[in-house]
């Protein structure tokens, strides 16, 4: 009877051990889960804000004044590829889960627009509007 008890006390032991061991694992997957989305969500606001202030700084340009300023974005966000896209009043980053937009609020722009991959990018100033291209 002694080694029975001792081989059941073992199973359990054994059972309550490897359920503890996925809970902790399922914890930990949630909480980097949640990291990583609140990292990506951060980068992403910081990509449209440099691109949205590029913008509202050109404008200030005189009408018929051209120009274009060169951006040095990151290639990936969160380890994943990333797509910027210009429409007229708004600033979209598209990535394969989620898409991030700020508005850009700019009056009197005839045309705004464009769509690049993330990294280098030239913001181009004429007098019909912005546009938006790689900088390569």
């Amino acid at each position: 009877m002694k080694g029975q008890n001792l081989a059941l006390e073992s199973v359990v032991t054994f059972g309550v051990t490897l359920v503890m061991a996925i809970g902790i694992i399922q914890i930990f997957g949630n909480v980097n889960d949640q990291v990583v989305e609140s990292t990506q969500e951060t980068q992403a606001n910081v990509i449209t804000d440099r691109l949205r202030t590029t913008i509202l700084q050109m404008n200030h340009m005189q009408g018929s004044e051209r120009g274009y300023r060169q951006l040095d974005l990151p290639d990936e966000l969160g380890g994943q590829d990333y797509r910027l896209v210009v429409e007229q009043d708004k600033v979209i980053l598209l990535t394969s889960g989620k898409d991030y937009e700020k508005k850009i609020n700019i009056e009197g722009t005839s045309d705004i627009g464009g769509a690049v991959e993330g990294g280098q990018v030239r913001v181009f100033k004429d007098e019909q509007g912005f546009a938006l291209r790689e900088g390569r």
